[in-house]
């Protein structure tokens, strides 16, 4: 068996519909993934804007993607800078 290789670093989950995105970073891209998929289909999700997005545009509309690998170490940080850049923390771009 081949275990797959983790990823880490730092992550959008895009909603298609409207441009907004959600943006986060993880030891295990992969792994992290799943427990968003998870926690949104169950409804559960810790973001009550990205669920209600969610529900609203459906699961369809969202792509989840890598938008940089780095060392996890430098996650939290990398994360921050995306977040400025892109101002995610406001309503108007992001969840």
């Amino acid at each position: 068996m081949i275990k797959k290789e983790k990823i880490s670093g730092v992550y959008i989950i895009l909603n298609t519909v409207n441009g907004k995105f959600y943006i986060g970073s993880s030891s295990n891209i992969e792994k992290r993934f799943l427990h968003h998929k998870n926690s949104l289909n169950s409804e559960k999700h810790h973001s009550s804007l990205l669920q209600r997005a969610w529900l609203k545009y459906g699961k369809e509309n969202f792509i989840f993607q890598l938008v940089e690998k780095c060392n996890i170490r430098e996650c939290i940080v990398r994360e921050q800078i995306w977040l400025d850049f892109h101002k995610t923390y406001s309503r108007e771009y992001g969840y």
